[in-house]
């Protein structure tokens, strides 16, 4: 399984009161192709400065970025526009990911359209298409963000990030806004577009249990470092870190 995304020796500062925070700190990995990577640790870690990092949302301070061994970080304008298009981000709060006067199907027709031409029937198509592959009806394409539940507007939310095809999809705290049973659903659902489209992903949260059935491997941050990584279930059963310990001691 070869990589579809690597990191290396990736850094971001903030000046922060006068003084320089590091909230990523030299970090190195790499996400393999048609696999689940799960980021975990506490708020401030630094995990969701990466996916921010990754998708152009933040510049780097320093390091590298390698999307299929093309180094993101060099590319400027619309090269960077396409390829942001093969990677694709599911944020935490998706009703306000979406705009509030905009129907849900119209949100998820601008983002068909950066491929190209297409026509009214055909846009309609793919809306109810996309709908229908995260659980939705096709008639959700009518509805406001604010008039679905959340859980149902996360699944919009997805239907959107997967209108482009991508390849990789980031999910960022994408479950934790919702109620537990809502989270099982959109981590079923997730399993489900991983495996009929063969996507990688990133799922990045502070949940450590909620990522076991998920996730491959994962990453364990703190303080914009890794503390530890490597094969989901020995990380779980066996976990070497001590940080590692007390995530795990506060859910047991």
């Amino acid at each position: 399984m070869g990589n579809i995304l690597e990191i290396k020796n990736l850094s971001m500062e903030f000046k922060k009161t006068g003084n320089i925070f590091k909230a990523v700190d030299g970090v190195d990995f790499e996400l393999r192709k048609g696999e689940v990577l799960g980021i975990i640790g506490e708020s401030g870690s630094g995990k969701s400065t990466i996916a921010k990092l990754i998708t152009g949302l933040l510049k780097a301070t320093e390091g590298q970025l390698f999307y299929r061994g093309q180094e993101l970080l060099k590319l400027k304008g619309g090269e960077r526009k396409v390829l942001n298009q093969h990677i694709q981000m599911v944020f935490q709060n998706a009703v306000g990911s979406f705009n509030p006067r905009m129907k849900i199907g119209k949100s998820i027709e601008e983002i068909i359209q950066l491929l190209g031409e297409c026509s009214k029937d055909c846009l309609n198509k793919k809306v109810e298409d996309l709908l229908v592959d995260v659980g939705l009806k096709g008639e959700y394409a009518d509805k406001y963000p604010h008039e679905i539940s959340g859980g149902e507007c996360q699944r919009a939310a997805i239907a959107r990030a997967m209108a482009v095809n991508p390849q990789i999809l980031i999910c960022d705290e994408a479950t934790s806004a919702l109620d537990v049973s809502a989270q099982a659903r959109i981590v079923d659902l997730l399993v489900h577009l991983k495996e009929e489209h063969g996507l990688s992903m990133l799922f990045i949260t502070h949940d450590l249990p909620l990522v076991s059935s998920l996730t491959d491997r994962l990453i364990i941050m703190s303080k914009g470092k890794i503390v530890e990584s490597g094969n989901t279930k020995e990380i779980i059963e066996n976990p070497k870190s001590e940080y590692t310990k007390k995530l795990l001691e506060a859910v047991l």
